[in-house]
């Protein structure tokens, strides 16, 4: 189909024809073959900028509504732009210098790739062909490992080759049309690669995890874990993945994580490959997710698109949430259910504070510039998207669904789900119609309206504040819940009106009591909260307490009168509450302190509580399969922050001081109640015992150690490095950043192991060790790199980010750097492989 202008006159025909192209593209000849055989010619052409388009008029009306055959050439240099089709080059072990050229089309940059109409909306099949002139002397080396891939596999018989003048050769690649699908998923890839290959369902679909050939050895990981995903998702969904071949290849240079391009899925590195030696379980863990969020998009994304990118929420959203699902098939182990508010969950809440927010249904007339689309790829997005499907879900389930038994389960979420692919796939589809599927196919679950209780969810930026209060003449046996919208300056300017439905949210709510709970999910009682105020809830004695939102399944925060923060603050410390509830409610409290809701000491005391579980208190010991990492994670965000602001008073103040003392006193109990540091000595460093979430926390712990000053976390992590000790990789960071902190000396050696490092991991940790150092002469060293080719132009926004991250002087001192040299950092960002940073520098 092409696109062409309204038509106008009697006979309705029109003589203009609107193509997207990308300035970079010298488009020559076009001409129009009629379906009567007849030709049209060019009579003029005007190129619009601000859309990227080419208005073609020609010589001869033409009928829109019938078939014709646009014939255009075109060229423009292979650039390392990481936009539209782009040259990625990188270096071996050795030194050498190679070349990959590769694709990324998503948003809009297809157009920059070839004359096309780069819409969502626009689908089309696609039949490829690729020819690429090569050396002779290249290919008769006997290690060739030269490879042309595209989303389809090639045609039988659609490979050939003939020799060329001057020593050259011309391989052709013929494809197998790909499937009805939107411009921004094309994609091809050309060079060397080596790969691991394997197959789902007695070889349906092949699967192949490609990358460069000094990276042979770190495939098999997610070759493992595609394979297990794959037929997992095809269950869940009802509907088999439809190619006969799936590609996962890792990219050296890549702006963002991953591109779901639909059978040939495209990484940064160190978002696929996992090295045996260098990989921390974090590594793994997020190239596990990764694969598992790229994998359904396959559903969600390709086989239906979003309509357009207003409702690009339909894509990530769903894509974040699904990702658990799949890295709870693949690794079990790692009870990625239970890490999702703090990873996903808690990002958004803060996100989603701000006035400046935007509703996860966007305007279609505020997402028509590239910009516009690109900034829709944030945390509302996909964080909060996922958030909200995960309490539906939740509700719909009653409950069941955020427990990992029952992550496959076909519930009625479920089954709207599948019926809402059935019956969108390959086309497109609007939120309302989402919805619509959702509410007609699901069984009702307590006759609610799906479709306007989600509305205010969708629709509105924010979230709602649950507060809790005594209701009047109970003596302190019952309360009341009522609701008001949350931000982070504060709720004195919100209000809450029966009368105004965008004043108020449908809250699904959940809660125990510590009478009822028993330590058991059979505890959880439910209710929703659809008016301003109205919900009651009754406890047993002066001494219970209630905790709403257990598990995090909802996505609002929660304030409680103070006497209930006392009591929660107990169970907190007994253990008698559980890591992600520990989490949930200092993630809360530190909020509306920041609000101006709370009173900070409320906050001090919880985080205190915190810290003072114990393994014997909480019974989680190292051969748990959860830990109580989720609550050290909330419990050092509180500590790192407090002390962080209270820099600001300047170090050397009594404040200030006090504080850091009183933190490093927390962490070294937590650490040598955990015999952190035993534990690591018997290995040298090398091991850590335990769990999937025992080991991360011994890394979190092992950080904090060397932030303040544990004895015997310092002197273990100067060691290591000091004796070239190759400690396991969840500590490696840490030495990294304590080392490069320690003087010129240090930072001179963490960056001559930056400069050698090949494996994609080790070397973002070394690097961004190189952007957290914290004094004056090393902060002037690490900007002064920014410039210089070691900082690849992908990497300046997260290391400039990571020198204004690591201290208040660090943020002045970025920022001065950012205002004196904003001329050539712009030329080395603009039109580079960061094409956000190159964006938004554009303003």
């Amino acid at each position: 189909k092409a696109h062409f202008a309204e038509p106008g006159g009697d006979k309705g025909l029109t003589r203009c024809l609107v193509l997207h192209a990308g300035a970079n593209l010298a488009v020559g000849d076009i001409e129009i073959h009629t379906v009567d055989n007849a030709l049209a010619r060019e009579k003029s052409r005007r190129y619009v900028e601000d859309t990227e388009q080419l208005i073609i008029e020609f010589q001869e009306p033409i009928d829109p509504g019938r078939l014709h055959h646009i014939s255009l050439t075109y060229s423009y240099p292979l650039a390392e732009a990481m936009r539209g089709f782009y040259r990625s080059n990188y270096k071996d072990s050795q030194g050498r210098e190679h070349m990959l050229a590769s694709t990324q089309m998503e948003a809009a940059d297809a157009r920059r790739a070839f004359p096309c109409f780069d819409q969502p909306d626009m689908k089309a099949n696609f039949d490829m062909t690729i020819r690429v002139t090569r050396d002779a002397r290249d290919v008769d080396n006997g290690d060739d490992n030269f490879q042309v891939l595209f989303n389809t596999p090639l045609k039988d018989g659609g490979y050939s080759r003939r020799s060329l003048q001057g020593g050259a050769i011309l391989d052709e690649y013929v494809f197998e049309v790909t499937p009805t699908m939107s411009t921004y998923l094309m994609a091809w890839v050309i060079g060397d690669l080596v790969a691991q290959t394997s197959y789902v369902d007695g070889g349906r679909v092949k699967v192949s995890v490609w990358g460069t050939p000094e990276h042979a050895n770190d495939l098999s990981d997610a070759l493992e874990s595609c394979v297990k995903i794959l037929p997992a998702y095809e269950k869940l969904f009802g509907i088999a993945f439809p190619l006969k071949k799936l590609d996962l290849v890792a990219i050296p240079s890549f702006e963002a994580g991953a591109m779901e391009n639909w059978g040939l899925i495209t990484y940064r590195e160190s978002s696929l490959l996992v090295s045996a030696e260098d990989a921390s379980d974090g590594d793994v863990m997020w190239a596990t997710t990764t694969v598992a969020h790229e994998l359904a998009h396959m559903w969600f994304g390709n086989l239906v698109t979003m309509e357009w990118w207003n409702d690009l929420f339909l894509n990530e959203g769903f894509a974040e949430y699904i990702q658990y699902i799949g890295t709870s098939v693949a690794k079990p182990q790692y009870g990625a259910d239970k890490l999702f508010p703090i990873l996903t969950l808690q990002n958004a809440l803060v996100a989603d504070s701000f006035s400046a927010s935007h509703p996860l249904h966007v305007p279609y007339e505020e997402t028509l510039s590239g910009i516009e689309i690109d900034g829709l790829f944030d945390t509302i997005t996909y964080d909060k998207g996922a958030s909200v499907i995960r309490m539906l879900r939740s509700y719909m389930s009653q409950g069941q669904s955020i427990e990992s038994d029952h992550l496959l389960s076909v519930d009625p979420f479920v089954t709207g789900l599948r019926s809402y692919l059935s019956e969108y796939k390959y086309e497109n589809a609007k939120s309302a119609e989402f919805w619509s599927a959702m509410a007609k196919n699901s069984p009702p679950v307590d006759g609610v309206d799906l479709i306007e209780s989600m509305r205010q969810w969708i629709s509105r930026p924010n979230y709602p504040l649950v507060s809790l209060a005594w209701k009047p003449g109970t003596d302190l046996s019952a309360l009341t819940l009522s609701q008001v919208p949350f931000l982070r300056t504060g709720t004195h300017t919100e209000t809450c009106s029966d009368a105004d439905p965008d004043s108020k949210w449908w809250i699904p709510f959940t809660y125990i009591t510590k009478e009822g709970q028993g330590g058991s999910e059979e505890g959880v009682r439910s209710g929703i909260l659809d008016t301003c105020a109205g919900a009651e809830i009754s406890i047993a004695s002066r001494e219970d307490y209630v905790m709403v939102n257990p598990g995090q399944s909802g996505f609002y925060r929660v304030n409680y009168p103070q006497e209930m923060w006392a009591r929660l603050g107990a169970g907190v410390k007994s253990g008698e509450l559980s890591s992600v509830d520990t989490s949930m409610l200092l993630d809360d409290a530190y909020a509306l302190v920041e609000a101006g809701e709370l009173e900070v000491g409320t906050l001090l005391d919880l985080a205190l509580a915190g810290s003072q579980r114990t393994v014997a208190a909480t019974g989680l010991s190292s051969a748990n399969l959860t830990s109580d990492y989720q609550a050290w994670y909330d419990v050092a965000y509180v500590f790192n922050s407090l002390v962080a602001k209270l820099e600001g008073s300047g170090s050397g103040s009594s404040c200030h001081d006090a504080m850091e003392t009183f933190v490093g006193e927390r962490v070294s109990a937590a650490i040598a109640d955990y015999g952190l540091v035993a534990s690591l000595g018997r290995t040298g460093g090398r091991q850590i015992e335990g769990s999937f979430q025992h080991r991360l926390l011994m890394g979190s712990l092992f950080s904090l150690g060397v932030r303040y000053g544990d004895a015997g976390v310092s002197n273990l992590a100067q060691q290591s490095f000091a004796n070239g000790v190759a400690v396991h990789p969840n500590l490696r960071y840490s030495v990294f950043k304590a080392t490069a902190k320690s003087g010129n000396t240090g930072y001179g050696q963490v960056l001559t192991k930056y400069a050698q490092a090949i494996d994609a991991d080790e070397k973002e940790k070394l690097m961004l060790a190189l952007g957290a150092v914290d004094t004056e002469p090393l902060i002037q060293r690490a900007l002064a790199l920014v410039m210089t080719p070691a900082i690849e132009s992908m990497d300046v926004r997260a290391f400039v980010a990571r020198v204004a991250g690591a201290s208040e002087l660090g943020r002045a001192m970025a920022w001065t750097f950012l205002q004196e040299n904003f001329e050539p950092l712009y030329a080395k960002v603009n039109g580079g492989t960061d094409v956000q940073s190159s964006r938004l520098a554009g303003l």
